[in-house]
């Protein structure tokens, strides 16, 4: 699909379930990508979006497509909820702009094996990276200062969750919006915390749930 140059809005669920649909352009002009846009369309394998057209409030956007790989421009300021949930992205590299990650963008992508995130970055919601069993290791920038507890929920294999700073000082919990979440976490922890030894914040020999270690 070759998008026109000055088209500013795809509006929700516009090329949904559209499974024969294999490459699409987004333009520069783009203002608004909204949610569901390309959900369900199995044969789209990579997409660059331009610009920071991934509003507040939308969701969705690539979710159960076929996606292996996606370019994130500057100035994207915030990666929705479920906008990759259940594709198959390899690799994650956000751009410098990018301030909160929200919920399960990134969750059930069983192909993921990489992600860089950018300094600047500052909230990580629930489930963002959980069922993600090839992704062994992240770095989690020192501007980070909100993160749930469930970021990393059940990665299935042990992940190596690297602090570069002290622990965010909003370390939070939401478990009770998902009934019987709390009381089953344990059994659910693929997760080994490591922060630098001047790193403040970090109750040795476990923080929170999450057993520590020093890198």
């Amino acid at each position: 699909a070759v998008l026109n140059e000055g088209l500013k809005n795809i509006g929700p669920s516009a090329f949904e379930n559209c499974e024969s649909l294999s490459e699409v352009n987004l333009p520069n002009s783009l203002e608004v990508l909204d949610s569901y846009a390309f959900k369900g369309c199995k044969a789209l394998k990579s997409i660059t979006v331009p610009t920071d057209c991934l509003g507040k409030g939308s969701d969705g956007q690539f979710c159960f497509s076929g996606l292996e790989s996606i370019s994130l421009s500057e100035g994207i300021v915030s990666i929705p909820s479920t906008m990759l949930l259940d594709t198959n992205i390899t690799e994650i590299v956000l751009p410098s702009t990018v301030k909160s990650i929200e919920m399960s963008a990134f969750s059930g992508c069983r192909s993921l094996v990489s992600v860089k995130l950018n300094d600047g970055l500052e909230r990580i919601d629930h489930y963002a990276f959980s069922c993600t069993p090839k992704l062994s290791e992240v770095i989690i920038p020192k501007t980070v200062t909100d993160m749930s507890e469930l970021a990393f929920y059940y990665t299935e294999t042990q992940t190596k969750v690297k602090f570069e700073g002290d622990a965010p000082g909003n370390f939070f919990d939401e478990s009770e919006d998902f009934p019987g979440v709390r009381d089953k976490e344990r059994e659910f922890i693929t997760v080994s915390v490591y922060h630098h030894e001047d790193a403040k914040g970090f109750d040795p020999p476990e923080w929170k749930l999450y057993p520590i270690q020093i890198w």
